[in-house]
């Protein structure tokens, strides 16, 4: 896209005009942007280096609500190929109770669970769940799958945030993270109130609109302002296994992508801004995307 419009300032924003602001201007503005047809979310790409093997100018991009939108210039797609991402109305799948445990300390061998790929359109009933023992790289897969599952049954299914299905998540020390129904642990950023900071972990998911570096050696990664002004904290200690594990060579490959983690939310700092902390990286999981011009 090349325009669209910010909350923050009320005007239509220019992608060639939003490039040549200062980094500090862009910072102020990146959370507020929408797209100026269907006013779902949106977010910069920057033009490509000189360089670069696949030239690329600035613009904007967006979900679009996953539909048609007269603006939508590029659609996204999958990097992992998992699902096509879009929601479907249809049924909730039958799935049985999620139970993570990265305690490597009980020894013994992953758990035999399959996790079949959602299709891309249509009523399926898989298998899942996974219950692991070690941190071996099957280990590590399965956990992925579990994560990755989950994220996208709250994307695709929108009933699926009310089900009963159970989650268990335990730390490598053994230590129980999360217990609890998806309805009553896993949270929207949309749903984000003080009600949630209460030093709970919870299994927080939504849309990533800009990422950057943090003063101390972490990573921000921020919502819309739409999406109550929220950020994700990454801790500088597992900075580089974050970036290592999802194939993130800048930054700005982060934004638009969906995430799940699991954290605490804490209201802080002097505007009082909603934060979760991820020191977690095996806990998390993210559906990246990839640009295809129309």
């Amino acid at each position: 896209m090349e325009q669209v419009y910010s909350t923050k300032s009320g005007t239509v924003i220019n992608a060639a005009d939003f490039s040549n602001l200062s980094t500090e201007l862009q910072q102020t503005y990146k959370a507020s942007l929408h797209c100026i047809g269907c006013e779902d979310v949106a977010w910069f790409r920057s033009a490509t280096k000189p360089n670069a093997k696949v030239a690329r100018a600035a613009h904007f991009n967006s979900h679009h609500h996953q539909g048609e939108c007269p603006y939508r210039t590029s659609y996204l797609v999958i990097d992992d190929g998992s699902d096509t991402g879009n929601s479907v109305d249809v049924p909730v799948p039958t799935v049985s109770d999620y139970v993570i445990n990265l305690d490597d300390n009980r020894g013994g061998a992953i758990a035999d669970i399959d996790l079949p790929p959602i299709p891309p359109a249509g009523f399926v009933t898989p298998k899942g769940g996974s219950i692991g023992i070690g941190t071996d790289k099957a280990y590590e897969a399965t956990v992925t799958r579990t994560l990755r599952q989950i994220l996208s049954y709250l994307k695709r299914y929108p009933d699926f945030k009310f089900s009963d299905k159970r989650v268990e998540i335990y730390s490598d020390s053994g230590q129980l993270k999360i217990q609890g129904t998806i309805r009553d642990v896993a949270v929207h950023f949309d749903d984000i109130t003080p009600a949630v900071d209460d030093s709970q972990s919870r299994l927080f998911w939504g849309l990533i609109v800009d990422s950057y570096d943090e003063a101390y050696g972490g990573i921000w990664l921020n919502a819309s302002d739409s999406k109550s002004g929220l950020s994700v904290k990454v801790f500088a200690d597992i900075r580089d296994k974050f970036l290592e594990v999802f194939k993130i060579e800048d930054l700005e490959e982060l934004r638009g992508t969906h995430i799940l983690l699991v954290g605490k939310l804490h209201y802080t700092g002097k505007y009082n801004k909603p934060v979760i902390f991820c020191p977690f990286v095996n806990l998390v999981t993210l559906q990246k995307y990839r640009e295809r011009n129309i």
